[in-house]
């Protein structure tokens, strides 16, 4: 969802697990009250969140690398 890529509530991260440790990490997350949402997968040369991106890595870096020169004037 939107809100889960977006949203700026406060304590938010984002925790990479390997598949294998995905389900107990999620059970432990759970169990301690904390909110828990998959947003995607680690791997490859690309960001693949099912239903809101896919995008090459090597832009996602380009678009990174000029952001902040850019900003600055």
């Amino acid at each position: 969802s939107a809100e889960s890529l977006f949203g700026e509530a406060p304590s938010r991260m984002v925790l990479s697990v390997s598949p294998g440790k995905s389900a107990a990490a999620r059970q432990r997350l759970e169990a301690a009250g904390i909110p828990v949402a998959e947003i995607g997968e680690v791997g490859g040369n690309r960001l693949n969140l099912p239903g809101a991106l896919d995008l090459p890595l090597s832009e996602l870096e380009a678009t990174w690398q000029r952001t902040i020169p850019a900003a600055m004037g």
